[in-house]
């Protein structure tokens, strides 16, 4: 609480003493020097200290096995899409509508920003099934501005989970943060996603997911290359198992999000603990000349924490 501080200045008092008939007394005491004027201080209340800043949030996981999350933390300027994947690694199906507002952190607060007139949000309830992700699309274009630099909040509506329709569970309304700067990239076409984090190295699955941005359909040469980092931080490729081999015609590769899965035990062997990166070529022809990464942690039992169908992270 800011509190006001008046200052009282000092003034000089003229101080009158009685004559004494004492023999050594002066005849008159003298006065004191004036007190002198002290500076006046700034008033506080024309000088607010700013707020700070608030760490933005940009995964959100308040409810057991469920995260959302952006495709990256940053964007650049004028930013018109956003895709954001809701992970549901629950056994129960998931609901949510379009339903989104924005906010921009500022002068110490979120401040809403306006949709234009006549925009309208069809009421649609989607559904995640169990153990499944789905890429979320959301459009800045319907707002009164463009998004320029500074902290912004996407914040979503309610979310809904259960096993049928008569034990349905309400969760209250979500929301994800990201910073928009002149110099972000712009949120890529294509993107990997490895939805377990960290994979156990007794696993024989890692569980793969591509995210397709564009709204249309393209293409994925189903070709993993699978590399880890050593300890001077370089990615050294892990090789195959001998007789190993692939079709080189790439398969499609829808809008949204598409599910895959790669055999550990038949493509590489076990792997050993340690950060691993998965790659495939993707683009919108059958020339696939983009390529996609997604990296993850193995870890042995000691390590992992605990049990993992409870556990969920993401990689940025």
């Amino acid at each position: 609480m800011k509190k006001i501080i008046s200052l009282l200045l000092a003034a000089g008092l003229c101080l009158s003493f009685a004559a004494c008939a004492a023999k050594d007394a002066p005849d008159r005491a003298e006065e004191p020097d004036p007190a002198p004027s002290l500076p006046a201080e700034p008033d506080p209340v024309s000088q607010p200290v700013p707020a700070e800043e608030p760490k933005p949030e940009t995964i959100w996981a308040q409810i057991d096995g469920v995260t959302i999350s952006l495709l990256q933390t940053g964007y650049p300027a004028g930013v018109k899409n956003l895709v954001l994947l809701l992970d549901n690694a629950t056994d129960l199906t998931l609901g949510y509508g379009e339903d989104f507002s924005m906010q921009k952190y500022t002068d110490g607060a979120w401040r809403q920003i306006d949709f234009q007139e006549n925009t309208i949000v069809d009421d649609v309830l989607y559904m995640v099934p169990p153990h499944s992700t789905r890429a979320m699309p959301y459009s800045t274009v319907m707002l009164t501005r463009s998004l320029d630099e500074g902290l912004y909040r996407l914040t979503g509506g309610e979310l809904w989970m259960w096993e049928d329709q008569e034990d349905r569970e309400t969760f209250p309304a979500w929301h994800i943060d990201f910073r928009v700067t002149s110099d972000a990239p712009p949120e890529p076409d294509y993107a990997l996603y490895i939805p377990i984090q960290p994979v156990l190295a007794s696993e024989e699955q890692i569980p793969v997911q591509f995210i397709n941005a564009t709204g249309k359909d393209g293409y994925v040469l189903d070709i993993p290359h699978l590399e880890r980092q050593n300890d001077a931080g370089e990615w050294e490729e892990v090789p195959y198992r001998e007789g190993i081999g692939f079709c080189g015609t790439p398969s499609t590769l829808p809008a949204g999000v598409r599910d895959w899965s790669e055999d550990i035990p038949i493509l590489w062997d076990a792997l050993e603990e340690g950060q691993y990166r998965l790659s495939y070529a993707v683009g919108p022809d059958f020339d696939t000349d983009q390529t996609v990464y997604g990296e993850f942690t193995v870890c042995g039992p000691e390590l992992c924490a605990l049990p993992l169908a409870e556990d969920f992270q993401t990689e940025e």
